[in-house]
């Protein structure tokens, strides 16, 4: 059977299995292998073809991304040898070294910069990419049910038009926001509960693209990718100190920080103790992306309602939170006291 063939049949039966974003990679890989080896007969296959053949990708491609294609190409030779197409897999060819190049980031400044400058909805997306450290698909598939009480839970992720799970099983998460985002954001949850918070219906092909073109015509060409904000936040939350367990947690790395606490730690998620001590990390992010608004706000605001109304502390913070959700362009101490001692709001 010739390759070209086999490819087909692994790509109707085996990629299908694959994540979205996996299945658009790997056809790619398959189209530029079948330009080489389409011909060749599977059971032909070994070092002396692979050889020059991968010589020749070396030439047009990116280290990693010849690396990449190897990967391919070992996943559908190591499935046409279980089908018996194939005796023996051919080793690894000799691969050319990685130079690893710098990828654009946002420096704390540049976020908070851009953050300020845009206007919504693009405002409170950017807000979100910078303080969360979200992938744009994750980004993409909140939903209006997955922010409540200063927390946003990711458990959907958005590729092209399709709505799926996210990248990776630690992908699943459920953390903190700052007052100042999460106001933000409830600017945009006056629609359906079922709908995205980032739109009323479902994502149409291109958005993403639209989207970028969007924000870099807005920012007067300052925008470098969505990735480059989920590097920024790393970047961020490591100067500021913010533990590695909490960093991984919150970017979707996993909770323990891998090694063996990840094979034998089956705590979901991080622990009411974590919890708290990720909420406080969370208030330094705000300062930094958000130095312009008034820090601490809540916290101020429940202090008048306890010491000047008698409220215990859990029935102001109640009624902060209510209050700040149905003004959510309130910035400062001095234009919400006026409404805290109304009755209605009260």
């Amino acid at each position: 059977m010739k390759f070209s063939t086999y490819a087909r049949t692994w790509q109707n039966e085996v990629l299908t299995l694959k994540a979205p974003g996996s299945q658009d990679t790997m056809k790619s890989h398959l189209r530029l292998l079948n330009n080489h080896l389409g011909e060749a007969e599977l059971s032909d296959i070994d070092n002396r073809i692979l050889k020059p053949v991968f010589v020749e990708l070396a030439r047009q491609l990116a280290p990693k991304s010849v690396r990449n294609l190897w990967g391919t190409l070992h996943n559908v030779l190591t499935e046409a040898k279980r089908d018996s197409y194939l005796s023996v897999i051919p080793d690894r060819p000799q691969m050319p070294n990685l130079r690893r190049r710098p990828q654009p980031w946002y420096t704390a400044e540049e976020m908070a910069e851009l953050i300020k400058t845009l206007t919504p909805p693009n405002k409170a997306l950017i807000a979100l990419l910078a303080e969360t450290g979200l992938r744009i698909g994750e980004a993409q598939g909140l939903r209006i049910k997955n922010v409540k009480d200063g927390r946003i839970t990711v458990e959907e992720s958005v590729h092209r038009t399709e709505i799926g799970a996210p990248k990776t099983d630690t992908s699943f998460r459920n953390i903190a926001i700052s007052n100042t985002l999460e106001r933000m954001l409830c600017q945009l949850l006056k629609r359906n509960p079922q709908e995205f918070v980032f739109r009323t219906g479902p994502y149409p092909s291109g958005w993403r693209v639209t989207q970028e073109r969007m924000l870099r015509k807005e920012s007067k060409g300052h925008f470098k990718g969505f990735h480059a904000f989920r590097r920024g936040n790393q970047t961020l939350m490591r100067e500021l100190g913010v533990p590695p367990h909490i960093r991984d947690y919150r970017q979707g790395h996993g909770a323990k920080g891998g090694g063996i606490a990840a094979v034998y730690d089956y705590t979901q998620g991080l622990t009411s103790r974590e919890q708290t001590e990720e909420r406080q990390w969370t208030e330094r992010l705000e300062t930094v992306l958000y130095p312009d608004v008034e820090p601490g706000l809540q916290e101020m605001l429940v202090s008048v309602l306890h010491d000047k109304l008698e409220f215990t502390r859990s029935e102001a913070k109640q009624k902060v939170e209510r209050l700040l959700r149905a003004n959510p362009n309130i910035s400062s101490v001095e234009a919400a006291i006026p409404m805290l001692f109304q009755k209605e709001t009260l």
